[in-house]
Order: C-alpha cells, then sequence, then structure tokens
C-alpha cells in the first residue's frame, strides 16, 4: 500500500492531507493562487510533503490514492467566467432556462430576498437568448415519436452559434429521459461538424422530468466544463512531471470521488463540493469515535459551513440551488452564510452600525494583517487584534501578522464611526460573528425539529477552532471536537472518501406498482453501475449497491427518498414494506398525523448508488500520557476572555507539545501552524487517541 494524498482548493487557502503507508499523517496548507489553482496545489502538495523530510518527486510515484476537490467549476460560475455556450433545445421553448419557472429571483437566496422580492432579480443568463436555438422535434411524455428531428434545422442552428464563437453547448430536448435518439443525434451531428466543442447532452447528464430543472443543470455542465476540463489537464501535466502515475479522483457534492476523465464530463457535480468533504470527514471520524449525530461546523476564509449527521448519515438538499440556478444533480444538505475569516467589516450607511459580511477579502487580497494588498476589517484581523493569533506564528511563521497597520485601518475605517477604540471594534466584530454562525446553527436544527444539545459539534476550517468556544456554549452544545486535521479537514474529507456513481431515472409510476417493472428499472440501472465499477478496479467484494425510490402523495410537487430492498426480484410484499416505510419518513420529516394515504402515492424518481470502497492506509489510534496527564505551557500573552469581557494574561500552549492524554483547563490558547484552538475559561480540553482537541464545558 503507497501513500495516499488529498487535496482541497478553498477561496483563501489549498490544503493538502498526506496519509503514509503506517497510517501517519501530514498536512500543508498554501494560499490558493486564482491565477492559477493548479499552482497552488501542488504547492500545498510540497508543504505536506516536506514536513515528512521528502520531496514531491519521491513520494508522488508511490501514491496509490489521489483525490481532489476544488472550486474552480464554481468560481467559474459565480464569477461568470465560464465558457461561451450556447443551448439547443425544442422549438418553442427557448424561454424555458430565462423563465424559470418563476423562482429565479428568490431561488437559493435568505429569508430576506423571500419577503423583499421586489428588491431582487434573476441572475444575469449563463446563456443569453441569442446563443438558444429551437429546432423542430417532438417526443411525448411516453417517449414516442410525434416529429421526427429535422437534419437541416440542427445543422442551421449548430452553424449559427459556431458564427458567434461558442465552446460549448447544452442539449435539452422535451421528455429525452424518455426517449434520447433526437438529443444522441444532435450530439453526434456537433461532432461532426466541430469536435473541439465542449457537448452536454440533459438525457446523459440528468435523465429526468423538470424541463427548467433539466435545462439549468445541462446548461451549466456546459458553462463550467470547459474552464474544469482546461484546469485538471493543467493539473494532471503537473502531477505526472512530478510523478505521479495512478488515476487522479475528483470529489462530488454527493459525498463521493469519481475518476477525472468521468468527472471531467460531468462538471456540474463538482460544484459545492469543497463543503461536502468536510462532512464526510465528520462521518468517518465520527464512526471512529463513535457518535452518531454531529453537527458539522466549517469555517474558512470565506464562509461558514453547517452540514448535519443524524443517527450516522446525513441529508440531501430537497431543492439544490447554485447562483439562484435550480438544479436536479444530488448534493448534500450544506447551509452556509459569509461569516468567513475574511468576511469584512463595515459601516451600515443607513443606521451607522457594524456589520460583518457577507462580503470577503477572499485571497487576494485578504485581509489587511496579511499584508498582502488588503485594506478592509475582517474577522481574521479582529481575531488577531483579540490576541487569539500569534502574528509570529501563523502559517508556522511563514507569514508574519501586522499588527500595526491591522490598528491603523480599524481607527480609519470603524473606530472613527463607531467611536470605539480598536480592540473594542475586534471584540464587537467577534461577537457579531460567532452570533451569525449560532443563528445559522439554529436554522438547521431547532427549526428543523432537533435540539441541539443532542449533537456533538465538529469545528474544522481554518478559523472555526478560534470561534466554536464561543458560539456551543450558547446553543448548549456540551461537546466540541477539533479534529487533528482541523484545518485541512476538507483535504481529509476528500482522502477519506470513497469512489461513488449515482444514476437517477425518472419514469412515473402509481401506487401499487407492478414489480416486476420496478425490478427491470433497477436491473438497468445496476448493469450501468457494476460496469462502472469493474472500469474503476472494483470487485464485487469491494464496493456495494442500493437502491432508492422517490415517493410523494399525489398532487404533491415534492417527493421523499425511501431505500428498496437489493432483491434481483422484487414482489408486492417488499413494495408494500417500502410503501409504508414512505409513509413513516413522512410523518418523521412533516410531523405526526401529516401522513394521508387516502390521496394516493406515486414513484417518480428510481436512484442507485455504487460505492467502491478505496484502499487507503490504516487510520492509527495511539494511546499515550505524558506529564502526569497535563500539558505544559510554551509562554504566555494578553488575550481577550469573553466569558470575563476582559484581556487577561493566557496560557499559551504548541500543539506539538501534546499527547493523548493531557488535559488543560482554560482559558487557554493552542496553536498550531495552520489553525488555532481557543478555550474559554469555563472550558478545559484533552487531546484524544487520534490527536483530536476535546473541547467541554465546566460542569463536564
Amino acid at each position: 500500500m503507497g501513500y495516499s494524498i488529498g487535496v482541497d482548493v478553498g477561496g483563501t487557502f489549498t490544503d493538502c492531507v498526506v496519509i503514509s503507508p503506517d497510517g501517519s499523517i501530514a498536512t500543508g496548507k498554501s494560499l490558493s493562487i486564482p491565477d492559477d489553482f493548479s499552482e497552488g496545489v501542488i504547492n500545498s502538495i510540497k508543504v505536506a510533503i516536506e514536513s515528512l523530510g521528502e520531496k514531491p518527486h519521491k513520494i508522488l510515484p508511490q501514491t496509490d490514492y489521489f483525490c481532489h476537490g476544488t472550486t474552480v467549476a464554481e468560481n467559474a460560475l459565480l464569477t461568470r467566467t465560464g465558457a461561451k455556450a450556447g443551448l439547443i433545445t425544442t422549438r418553442g421553448f427557448e424561454d424555458t432556462i430565462l423563465i424559470m419557472r418563476g423562482k429565479g429571483r428568490i431561488a437559493g437566496l435568505g429569508e430576506e430576498a423571500i419577503t423583499h422580492p421586489v428588491m431582487t432579480d434573476k441572475p444575469i443568463p449563463l446563456i443569453p437568448r441569442k446563443l438558444i436555438e429551437g429546432v423542430l422535434e417532438r417526443v411525448d411524455y411516453k417517449g414516442r415519436v410525434l416529429t421526427p428531428i429535422s437534419k437541416r434545422e440542427v445543422s442551421t442552428a449548430i452553424d449559427r452559434l459556431k458564427k458567434q464563437k461558442v465552446n460549448a453547448i447544452a442539449i435539452c430536448l422535451l421528455w429525452s429521459f424518455k426517449n434520447s435518439s433526437h438529443e444522441r443525434f444532435v450530439k453526434e451531428t456537433i461532432h461532426q461538424m466541430d469536435p473541439s466543442i465542449f457537448v452536454t447532452t440533459s438525457s446523459d447528464l440528468v435523465p429526468v422530468e423538470g424541463e427548467y430543472e433539466r435545462t439549468a443543470t445541462t446548461a451549466i455542465n456546459a458553462y463550467a466544463g470547459p474552464v474544469f476540463s482546461s484546469y485538471l489537464g493543467a493539473l494532471t501535466r503537473k502531477l505526472r512531471k512530478n510523478g505521479f502515475k495512478k488515476q487522479l479522483l475528483v470529489m462530488q457534492a454527493y459525498g463521493g470521488v469519481l475518476p477525472a476523465s468521468v468527472a471531467v464530463e460531468r462538471s456540474v457535480g463538482v460544484i459545492e463540493s469543497g463543503p461536502v468533504a468536510g462532512v464526510i470527514a465528520s462521518q468517518f471520524l465520527a464512526s471512529k469515535l463513535g457518535y452518531q449525530n454531529v453537527i458539522a461546523a466549517d469555517m474558512g476564509g470565506t464562509t461558514f459551513k453547517v452540514g448535519l449527521i443524524r443517527s450516522g448519515t446525513f441529508q440531501y438538499a430537497n431543492e439544490p440551488t447554485i447562483a439562484q440556478y435550480s438544479m436536479l444533480t444530488p448534493r448534500l444538505d450544506i447551509v452556509s452564510i459569509g461569516a468567513g475569516g475574511g468576511s469584512i467589516a463595515s459601516i451600515e450607511p443607513l443606521t451607522g452600525t457594524l456589520r460583518v459580511g457577507p462580503q470577503s477579502a477572499g485571497a487576494k487580497p485578504g485581509p489587511i494583517c496579511y499584508g498582502v494588498g488588503g485594506e478592509e476589517p475582517t474577522v481574521t484581523d479582529a481575531d488577531l487584534l483579540l490576541g487569539y493569533l500569534n502574528p509570529d506564528y501563523f502559517l508556522g511563521g511563514r507569514m508574519k501578522l501586522q499588527v500595526q497597520k491591522t490598528m491603523r485601518i480599524f481607527e480609519e475605517k470603524l473606530c472613527k464611526a463607531l467611536k470605539l477604540d480598536p480592540l473594542q471594534a475586534a471584540e464587537a466584530i467577534y461577537r457579531i460573528a460567532n452570533s451569525q454562525m449560532a443563528d445559522l446553527i439554529r436554522k438547521v436544527t431547532i427549526e428543523r425539529g432537533e435540539d441541539p444539545r443532542e449533537f456533538v459539534l465538529f469545528s474544522y476550517g481554518g478559523a472555526s477552532p478560534v470561534h466554536s468556544c464561543s458560539y456551543a456554549p450558547e446553543l448548549q452544545i456540551a461537546k466540541t471536537i477539533v479534529p487533528a486535521t482541523s484545518s485541512v479537514y476538507g483535504a481529509f474529507g476528500v482522502v477519506t472518501s470513497d469512489v461513488i456513481h449515482e444514476y437517477l431515472l425518472s419514469d412515473h409510476l402509481t401506487v401499487p406498482a407492478e414489480p416486476g417493472r420496478v425490478s427491470r428499472i433497477f436491473s438497468d440501472l445496476e448493469a450501468s453501475a457494476r460496469d462502472d465499477l469493474q472500469a474503476d478496479g472494483f470487485g464485487s467484494k469491494e464496493s456495494t449497491i442500493s437502491r432508492l425510490m422517490e415517493i410523494r402523495y399525489r398532487r404533491q410537487v415534492h417527493q421523499l427518498p425511501v431505500p428498496v430492498p437489493q432483491k434481483h426480484r422484487l414482489n408486492s410484499r417488499d413494495l408494500a414494506q417500502v410503501y409504508a416505510d414512505f409513509e413513516q419518513l413522512y410523518e418523521t420529516t412533516y410531523g405526526p398525523g401529516t401522513a394521508f394515504r387516502e390521496a394516493g402515492m406515486e414513484i417518480v424518481h428510481f436512484r442507485v448508488r455504487a460505492v467502491g470502497f478505496a484502499r487507503r492506509p490504516p487510520f492509527v489510534k495511539t494511546i499515550g500520557k505524558a506529564n502526569g496527564g497535563k500539558a505544559s505551557a510554551s509562554g504566555r500573552r494578553k488575550v481577550f476572555s469573553e466569558k470575563d469581557e476582559a484581556f487577561v494574561m493566557t496560557p499559551i500552549y504548541d500543539l506539538k507539545g501534546f499527547k493523548p492524554g493531557n488535559k488543560l483547563v482554560g482559558p487557554a490558547v493552542i496553536e498550531t501552524p495552520v489553525t488555532t484552538v481557543v478555550v474559554r475559561s469555563d472550558q478545559s480540553a484533552e487531546m484524544d487517541g487520534y490527536r483530536n482537541i476535546i473541547l467541554t464545558g465546566e460542569e463536564n
């Protein structure tokens, strides 16, 4: 067994985790490079490998498993720097993606937008109307061809798009998920006329009902695809140059990885996959530690993100959206707000009050204290002024933080208007940011009928362990775990992920459905799953296949996923149990008494998930006890104590001096080269056998 490497590209930093054959873990972090994200990947790998006393060209040839999470496709979409893409659709339906089912003004936005829709607007079209072509053809809801497709019209439409110099084309025809022959014809014609054009068909990508959502998903894939393909090509060449010989794997938003050769054709699946990696890591680590209910809280440079693990499993988003576009590709349910380390603090013009986020300084120009051009106060700057961050030990001393410049700009930008000194302004920023994070956790727990007191908080991301000591007690969460790989947790999640393929098919069946038809649908999907797993190198003993049916009550528009027995031939009793499970799940989701069998039920979608279990080095637990179980401080400095509402002389600990079994009582600050853990005066901290830091309240 060789090395395993995981890399996660974030908005500010690129993180790397290297797991050696003996199970030991090395981490690396470097600034993301927006002009060439692949260069940031190589830099982070270099930092991690050099911490082992080795060089990349020595370790990469011995690497069996290299998995990558990236925001490249997402950035292309959000910054509108994707490909110049065209769309070919059924004549008369050219405006589907522009109409957006009437919900594009508020899709994916917060409560403020929903309550004030007049103040909102639709997103700038990814594909403008002049690049949308309609062709004469028609397939009905049963897949019957009513109007054959016109070869002349298809050629003319492609030629018009070529003259406008598109380099990608999305194809989405009516009912193509029932009969894909017309879409295949259009795709073949494009390849004949210009094989350099990136082509996406809805019948390959998302063969399900939902005209607008299917069109939007296909358009996003065409828009982001060429950019993502170019990036993966550049990264692959650099990895090959350094000796990596195996297959590059790419993180997907539904919680698994795919070979790069497959992922490049499904770029939409990569979007928002970064936050997912942290939830996957939390599920993996929670299973090792024996926890079933976990709040996964990630605070990076730009956002604060929360995912929920309940009874060992996570939830999928009901209506995933990105940039106000609805999508049909499955993804984990993760909620976020603009409250990261780089979130900018400013004065609200109308009220004169302090506001934190959602705008972010990002990697460039970054926070003031980084000294790379930032001129706006951020949460990270506040953390520095409050004494939580060591200006001489950031990134292990590779970056010196600029305290005096930060103080000066705080004075100019905030203090005069607020009539506060810089330290008071920093305290206000810290408290506001923590309140925002506590509110988000309430939304994903209390507002969904969950009690946060029944959960363990996993606090990760470069900035989260500085703040979780504040918002966790506010929510009465008894235990907070800062993972050993906290600051590079996305990369850890990537490297602990399995290879997963998702298959989805729409076939509208009224309950009770004919068992033979249901069995045939699943058999066809599973045949594709087995072929893909075999192509990835996984045999039957190294993989598993599971089934779901999405069911709803008649005349409703939302469905719930229900597990289906893994049998070659289903019978009526099997399906009757599935229907009963749906009703139980419905009442669990919407409340006792909400199920209404008299309305009738219908099956909408069939899903198959194929998992290939990745072969990776062991995750080693160590047992230790040193210095009588007490950690030794390496120094002291003045740090703001939120509990005492004052700066107090606080012991500082270097994580390198910690061993499993070591304990300390707050107030304290634990420093690592890549993150900082703050322990309040009413908390204690202990290192477990996996080198995680466990924070508990004084009553524990």
